[in-house]
């Protein structure tokens, strides 16, 4: 039963991390990017929650990927995380 219950944790872990926003691939002679189709968001309204908290797995299926180039998240006194994963050709 306990191999089941780590099994299921595994694959909802897997499963949310083959959702995440793609990866900004960072290249040389480029100066700017537009990094809002490379973020996932995740709204925190009382804005008291930590990096330690929104990186555990808790979480993980809390966040959404963000479908605007530029977020507009207009007048809100929510605190919103956008994590973005990078690499570099350099």
């Amino acid at each position: 039963m306990i191999f089941r219950t780590y099994l299921a944790i595994i694959l909802l872990l897997v499963a949310t991390a083959s959702q995440a926003a793609p990866t900004l691939k960072l290249a040389p002679g480029v100066g700017k990017y537009d990094l809002g189709l490379h973020a996932d968001i995740l709204e925190d309204k009382p804005g008291e929650l930590t990096i330690e908290q929104v990186s555990s797995a808790i979480w993980a299926n809390q966040w959404s990927q963000n479908q605007q180039a530029v977020p507009n998240f207009a007048f809100s006194d929510s605190v919103y995380w956008l994590p973005i994963t990078l690499s570099s050709e350099m």
